[in-house]
């Protein structure tokens, strides 16, 4: 969603043909962007926490590609909400407890549960 080139968008969004190599050459072609001062005119996430966003795309994307690969194992991703904490200079909206019920909650899953998955505080959402 913060991915200013459709291309970009649909490669770490295309689950069924995103592989590990392939994650690897577009965090390589971010970083070489990144280095250039090209992230904006290649439709990279833009503005101070542009590596912030690009890493959270990558590690949903690698979800979804170990979720493929180990089909017999549960393996998801979540995010903790906006959590008053060192990272968010305590400027969160959720308690240290709070933010650690969702990581708790999908530890928890059944082991028939949902795999490849993105978790937010209302159960499985949307990665874009």
């Amino acid at each position: 969603q913060n991915f200013n080139s459709e291309k970009l968008k649909n490669e770490f969004n295309n689950a069924d043909n995103l592989t590990e190599k392939r994650l690897e050459e577009l965090l390589d072609s971010f970083l070489e962007d990144f280095k250039a001062n090209l992230i904006e005119a290649h439709g990279w996430p833009t503005g101070g926490s542009s590596a912030y966003k690009v890493a959270k795309a990558a590690l949903n994307a690698y979800t979804r590609i170990l979720a493929k690969k180990y089909p017999r194992m549960r393996i998801n991703c979540l995010t903790p909400g906006y959590v008053k904490s060192d990272m968010s200079m305590h400027m969160g909206v959720l308690t240290p407890e709070e933010g650690a019920s969702n990581p708790v909650k999908v530890a928890l899953l059944p082991d028939d549960g949902p795999t490849g998955a993105y978790f937010d505080r209302d159960g499985v959402a949307s990665f874009v």
